[in-house]
């Protein structure tokens, strides 16, 4: 298996992951108030940071691979702190913090002695298989693709319906999304 260290050969993925930021995350007051949260908390960066290297070059060749924004590399610092073990209040599990049903439509196993969620290459997978499903569903739009992931297509498309009926663009620069935390991420690694 391809550990992705061929992406980075001189050894250092985060100036390469930084390199490939291209996504465009929108400057407002609740991203840079995020931002500085993280930048004010840097021992819990370089813990998060420690704990995601086993995966990074993995994660990072497999997006790369499908021809994907490097950003989505950083979303697990979002959803789970890069722990494996990280569980939410509803229930969604691994890295990258799937629900239960939609572990199950992305073919992740769930028994009472193993869950595929939490197992990196298989939840990486179905992260990225889903996110593919996502950008074409919103017609390339990474933004809306990573809103989608975060809180749900419905919602993105109720969000959608409604600035349409008010008349405003369906553009990701106007999307109003409640959890606007993947951006947040993203943007503070730009």
């Amino acid at each position: 298996m391809d550990d992705g260290t061929s992406i980075a050969p001189d050894g250092d993925l985060w100036a390469f992951i930084g390199d490939e930021l291209k996504m465009g995350i929108p400057e407002n007051d609740r991203i840079r108030e995020q931002k500085q949260k993280y930048l004010r908390n840097k021992s819990y960066l370089h813990d998060v940071t420690l704990r995601a290297e086993p995966y990074m070059y993995w994660i990072a060749g497999q997006v790369k691979k499908r021809n994907m924004p490097m950003e989505l590399v950083l979303l697990p610092i979002v959803e789970s702190a890069f722990d494996p073990h990280a569980t939410s209040g509803a229930n969604a599990a691994g890295i990258w913090q799937i629900i239960p049903s939609t572990g199950r439509n992305y073919g992740l196993k769930q028994t009472r002695n193993y869950d595929a969620r939490r197992d990196v290459v298989a939840s990486t997978t179905a992260a990225l298989n889903m996110m593919q499903r996502l950008n074409k569903m919103f017609d390339g739009d990474w933004l809306l693709t990573v809103a989608a992931y975060n809180s749900g297509e419905g919602r993105v498309m109720k969000a959608i319906k409604t600035n349409k009926a008010r008349g405003n663009p369906r553009t990701s620069g106007r999307y109003r999304c409640r959890r606007k935390r993947s951006s947040t991420c993203l943007k503070c690694w730009h």
